[in-house]
């Protein structure tokens, strides 16, 4: 189960305002009570940034940015993750033609998120620029 919450209906790319996208659970423990888990997240934003090209030209853009992106330990690599990107690629893929992982930008990524990307999407080459945003090569070879 999937719930979505934004800050503003405005359908701006570049507008300040975050989606958090959370997955949930029901843990049906007895038959009188159940608890919904939160089992993981996805907060994602239009930001604007500057980036590195391979040539060292600095490039303005406005990217969808992956701000925040956790899965509860317990239950990681049961695909969670995988769905929670999927759906934000789907949303903003219909909302601003984003719809590859490659065309979003990681905010100060984790090494548990670099490998998810690598296993999920099979990227072979991140940078991590000044700003602490990750981009991929499609990224650099798209800022020209």
């Amino acid at each position: 189960m999937a719930a979505s919450e934004s800050g503003d209906s405005s359908s701006s790319p570049t507008n300040a305002n975050q989606t958090l996208i959370i997955h949930c659970s029901v843990d049906d423990e007895s038959a009188s009570t159940s608890k919904v888990i939160i089992t993981g997240f996805i907060k994602y934003s239009y930001r604007h940034l500057y980036f590195y090209t391979k040539k060292g030209k600095v490039v303005e853009k406005d990217p969808c940015c992956i701000l925040d992106f956790y899965v509860l330990e317990t239950i990681q690599r049961k695909g969670i993750g995988h769905q929670l990107l999927e759906h934000v690629l789907a949303i903003e893929s219909d909302r601003t033609g984003v719809g590859s992982f490659d065309q979003c930008c990681y905010d100060r990524p984790s090494p548990k998120l670099i490998a998810f990307i690598k296993k999920n999407y099979k990227s072979t080459k991140e940078n991590l620029q000044p700003n602490k945003f990750m981009i991929f090569d499609q990224f650099i070879n798209q800022l020209g």
